[in-house]
């Protein structure tokens, strides 16, 4: 990656009036404050559409583009909604996201504008797609049976032949073309905004889950990609050992891949997946990459990680039909030997966040004065707290140590060190300049990190269901927060 610098800020968590953010006018505003002040680089979550626990990790389709984040306005601009619709759509800005509000009135909403949609012959070409239609026919199916998963919807259906899947299309047309026209919109709109970047010389950064949903289009109509059992459930399920994160482990629940059949097939599936990801991002950082190279796996029915096994995954098999992309691996948590020697085969930055950084350990990797150039370096992540937090925190249990450590950081990049009582918000002021001088590529921060918020504006709490998950926005008056002192550092040091 060239040298530069960037804001993690998941589109979910943009402003407007719409409940969440989107694709509108808000997220163009975004791009013209990462461009005034130079930044190269946005990154964001996945766009995939949100389900169980409302993570974008979790989602109905590996293939599909989120369609809350269709902008409503964009919409009445091209008469498919008039004004008394969109005045119903406005929830209060300052609020965070209400994903109940969301279910129960989106959808209604987009099939108001699907009513005034003529089907034009680029639309009918774009549903025709083989992962639209997938998608589509799923979520057609899954509305009128009430949104219950795959596995409980009748046999003729949960097992779909040729002839059934025929039957089904031709039974739920209308509803499947209403689909299709959900990711029309999205996608269309969201390529315009990515172009809108570009041209402003910011470039995204995606995020492609290892691993897809249980319920989900790709495991109903891939089974076989999947470790299942005959009734169509899952023999098992993903996740890691206790770490960092979480004394018992993380219990994620997503099928695990049949490496084997995704082998024989030429990994064409997985292929395919990427592929889409590149259609929608510049970069994609692949999360928990060293399941790639081996994987951990939880039998069905166990209630905590602790009691799984480790197996090998694809590895080089896969990664050297990846030459080319431009991939971040995610190599955060426990790393052997194996996963290891896999990312300097692949010659992917890795990441690395400030806050793993001061343990005690002189040897720590994340320290930034250990920092090789083909990296990402982060204050934290979206499964961090904000570094604010962090550093209240640290403070408070051994401020002395912490700021001996720290300081020792700052010295080596001869920056001036803190005083001894200095507070939350010199330490994560700080932080920000010693990463913007480091020696990695890129430097990304999440954007509570630049406007040094508290606790209420982490994105998620790993292995926890929260209501607070996911639901966090900025607000615009937040925005110019941020960007003079983003801008000198990005000057100061050629980023």
């Amino acid at each position: 990656m060239k040298r530069g610098s960037g804001v993690l800020l998941p589109v979910a968590s943009l402003w407007g009036d719409y409940g969440i953010g989107g694709f509108g006018k808000p997220a163009y505003g975004f791009v013209d404050a990462l461009a005034a002040c130079k930044q190269k680089y946005w990154q964001i979550l996945p766009l995939s559409p949100t389900s169980y626990g409302d993570s974008p990790y979790q989602s109905c389709s590996a293939f599909a583009v989120n369609p809350y984040f269709i902008d409503p306005g964009i919409l009445a601009q091209e008469g498919l909604l008039t004004d008394g619709e969109l005045q119903s759509a406005k929830r209060d800005a300052t609020a965070r996201i209400d994903y109940g509000d969301l279910f129960v009135n989106r959808v209604t909403l987009l099939k108001t504008a699907f009513s005034r949609f003529k089907l034009s012959p680029a639309f009918k070409k774009f549903a025709a797609a083989p992962q639209i239609r997938e998608y589509a026919l799923y979520m057609a199916l899954k509305e009128r049976r009430n949104y219950r998963p795959w596995h409980e919807w009748e046999s003729g259906l949960k097992f779909l032949t040729a002839d059934r899947r025929a039957a089904a299309e031709r039974e739920y047309a209308a509803d499947i073309a209403f689909w299709a026209f959900t990711q029309y919109k999205a996608q269309n709109q969201w390529r315009a905004l990515k172009a809108y970047a570009a041209a402003k010389g910011v470039a995204v950064i995606g995020d492609i889950p290892i691993y897809v949903a249980g319920d989900s289009a790709d495991v109903w109509l891939h089974k076989e990609l999947f470790k299942t059992l005959k009734s169509g459930e899952l023999s098992a399920v993903a996740g890691v050992p206790p770490d960092y994160f979480s004394a018992d482990g993380q219990l994620w629940g997503n099928p695990v891949y049949n490496w084997r059949r995704m082998k024989a097939s030429g990994y064409e599936w997985f292929l395919r997946r990427i592929d889409f990801c590149f259609s929608l991002y510049d970069y994609v950082r692949i999360d928990h990459f060293r399941g790639f190279d081996r994987f951990y796996q939880i039998k069905r029915g166990q209630t905590s990680a602790k009691n799984g096994v480790w197996l090998k995954g694809p590895s080089w098999n896969l990664f050297r039909r990846l030459k080319g992309r431009d991939i971040i691996a995610e190599d955060l948590g426990t790393l052997d030997d194996g996963v290891k020697k896999l990312i300097a085969r692949t010659g992917y930055p890795g990441m690395k966040v400030l806050c793993f950084a001061f343990d005690g350990n002189p040897q720590n990797p994340y320290k930034p004065s250990a920092y090789a150039k083909n990296c990402i370096a982060y204050t934290g992540t979206h499964d961090n707290e904000p570094f604010t937090e962090f550093a209240a925190r640290a403070l408070a249990e051994n401020a002395e140590g912490f700021l001996d450590e720290f300081n020792a950081e700052l010295t080596k990049a001869e920056l001036p060190p803190l005083a001894p009582g200095a507070d939350r918000y010199a330490v994560t002021k700080s932080a920000i300049e010693l990463l913007m001088k480091s020696d990695a590529d890129a430097v990304i921060f999440p954007l509570a990190d630049l406007l040094m918020l508290g606790a209420d504006s982490r994105i998620n709490t790993p292995s926890t269901l929260s209501d607070g998950n996911w639901s966090f926005r900025v607000r615009e008056s937040q925005i110019g927060g941020f960007t003079e002192f983003l801008h000198s550092l990005t000057e100061k040091y050629n980023r």
